[in-house]
C-alpha cells in the first residue's frame, strides 16, 4: 500500500525536530502496532513493513485456514482465503493485507497519532539532554522567562535554564525578557522537560568570560593559573604568559581597561585583581595580597604556611574589608597566610626573626655563591632550608657537594639563633 502522505509527515517530523529519520519510522511502526491492538485486541499475528524509499507501508495479518471460524482475528475460511491466495488449503496460513484507513478505524488511527506524538517528544527530550550534557562547563545565553524568590528561569529554546539563589550574583537585579549569560553546571530530566542548572557565581564562569574577552587567553598564549572569587564583590585571577613578549596583565586589562571593564559589567561591577603568577611561592604570595605592600614573606613549606610581614600602615589594606583581601589571597595561593605588622614582627621571638639571616650576611659563602643564590631568588637562610638540597642543585653551577655545604651552613646558623 502506497502511503506517501504518512511518510512525508514522518520525514517532516524528522527534519523539523532534528531526529533520525529511521528512528521516526520505527516510531510509526510501533504506533501502527499499538493502533492494531486497540482494533483487534492482539498483534502477535501482525507484520508491519515500511519502506522510506518507495513510500510503501505494508500491514499483514496472518490467519490460519479452517473449515469453521471460531476466532476471526486469527482464522479464515477456505473460501475467503482464496481471495488472497489461490493455493490456500485447510491448515495452511496466509497473509492478509490490511488498509490503515479502512481496517483500523478512527479510534485506532487516533491512538497511532498519540503514540507518534509521545514518542517524538521523548526522542526530542533525549536528544536535547545529550546536546546540553555535552556543553556542561560552557556559557549559554537565554532570555529571562520567570523570576521567583528562589530562582530565575531562562528560556533556552529546547530547555529551561535554572539559576538558583546561591548561583545568583548578590545585588544583581533581573527583569523578564532580559538576556542573561550563565555557566552550564548540570543537566536534569524533569516532568516539565530538560532543566539546565546554571551559575553566575562559579569561578569557572569568570574564567570563561576572560576566554571570550581576551584573545591571548583564548589562543593559549596567556594561561589562567587560578581564580579566587567573592561573587559580586571582588575576584583575584592569576595569569601566566607562555610568550615573554606578551604582558599577561596588560592583555587581560586591555586598552584603557576595555577588556576588564566588559567583564566587570557582566558581573555587576565586581572588582577584579589581575595578578601575574610565579612559581616562586614567596613572590606569588606577595603579589596575591595586592594592592597592599609586603615587607617580607617567611615560608614554611612543610606546613604550607606563610608569615607575611607588612608595614603598619598597610595591615588594614592587606586584610581588606571583612577580611576579603586576605581570604582571597589564601584561596589564590592555596597557602595558610598569617599577616603580621612590622612593629609586631620586631616583638616576635628571636627564633622567628633571626631565622631570616640574609644570604649576603652568611659566613662561609663566597661572593659568587651568594650571587647565584640571589639570582635564584633565595634571599635568606630560611629560604635555603625551605628549598632543600635537591632544589639547590638545580641552580646553575651548584653541584650536590656545594648544595650540601650551603644547606649545612644555613642550618647551623639558624640553630645557633634558636
Amino acid at each position: 500500500m502506497k502511503n506517501f502522505e504518512i511518510l512525508e509527515g514522518v520525514t517532516e517530523i524528522a527534519r523539523n525536530r532534528g531526529l533520525n529519520k529511521e528512528y521516526v519510522v520505527n516510531i510509526l511502526k510501533e504506533s501502527i502496532l499499538t493502533g492494531a491492538k486497540r482494533k483487534f485486541g492482539r498483534i502477535d499475528n501482525l507484520d508491519v513493513k515500511i519502506s522510506i524509499d518507495t513510500g510503501d507501508i505494508e500491514v499483514y495479518q496472518l490467519k490460519k485456514v479452517v473449515r469453521k471460524v471460531e476466532d476471526p482475528v486469527i482464522e479464515i475460511t477456505k473460501g475467503e482465503a482464496k481471495q488472497y491466495d489461490e493455493k490456500a488449503r485447510i491448515g495452511s496460513e496466509i497473509q492478509i493485507p490490511l488498509d490503515l484507513k479502512r481496517d483500523f478505524g478512527r479510534n485506532a488511527i487516533f491512538v497511532m497519532k498519540q503514540v507518534i506524538a509521545q514518542k517524538v517528544r521523548e526522542a526530542e527530550k533525549e536528544r536535547s539532554h545529550k546536546e546540553f550534557k555535552a556543553k556542561i562547563g560552557e556559557i549559554i545565553t537565554g532570555n529571562i522567562q520567570k523570576i521567583t524568590s528562589q530562582k530565575v528561569i531562562l528560556n533556552l529554546n529546547k530547555a529551561d535554564g535554572i539559576l538558583l539563589k546561591p548561583d545568583q550574583i548578590p545585588g544583581e537585579f533581573y527583569r523578564q525578557g532580559q538576556p542573561l549569560r550563565a555557566l552550564m553546571m548540570d543537566v536534569i530530566k524533569s516532568k516539565r522537560g530538560i532543566e539546565v542548572m546554571l551559575s553566575r557565581t562559579s569561578p569557572k564562569f569568570l574564567e570563561r568570560l576572560f576566554q571570550f574577552e581576551v584573545p591571548e587567553i583564548f589562543e593559549g598564549t596567556v594561561v589562567i593559573k587560578n581564580i579566587a572569587r567573592d561573587p559580586g564583590r571582588r575576584s583575584k585571577i592569576a595569569v601566566q604568559t607562555l610568550d615573554d613578549k606578551i604582558d599577561p596583565i596588560g592583555s587581560c586589562i586591555g586598552v584603557r581597561g576595555s577588556r576588564i571593564q566588559a567583564i566587570m559589567n557582566e558581573l555587576n561591577r565586581e572588582k577584579i585583581d589581575v595578578i601575574q603568577w610565579s612559581s616562586d611561592r614567596k613572590i606569588f604570595t606577595t603579589r596575591s595580597l595586592q594592592p597592599a605592600k609586603v615587607s617580607n614573606v617567611i615560608l614554611d613549606e612543610r606546613e604550607n604556611k606563610a608569615i607575611v610581614v607588612v608595614p603598619d600602615s598597610q595591615i588594614a589594606l592587606a586584610i581588606g574589608k571583612d577580611g576579603q583581601n586576605l581570604r582571597l589571597a589564601i584561596q589564590l595561593t592555596g597557602m595558610d597566610i598569617e599577616l603580621i605588622s612590622e612593629s609586631d614582627f620586631k616583638k616576635t621571638p628571636e627564633k622567628l626573626r633571626k631565622s631570616q639571616i640574609l644570604v649576603i650576611d652568611m659566613p662561609g659563602l663566597s661572593p659568587t655563591l651568594q650571587k647565584k643564590l640571589l639570582e635564584s631568588r633565595i634571599d635568606s637562610a630560611q629560604d635555603i632550608l625551605t628549598q632543600g638540597i635537591e632544589k639547590l642543585t638545580t641552580i646553575p653551577g651548584v653541584g650536590k657537594k656545594t648544595a650540601e655545604k650551603i644547606y649545612n651552613i644555613a642550618l647551623e646558623l639558624v640553630n645557633e639563633k634558636k
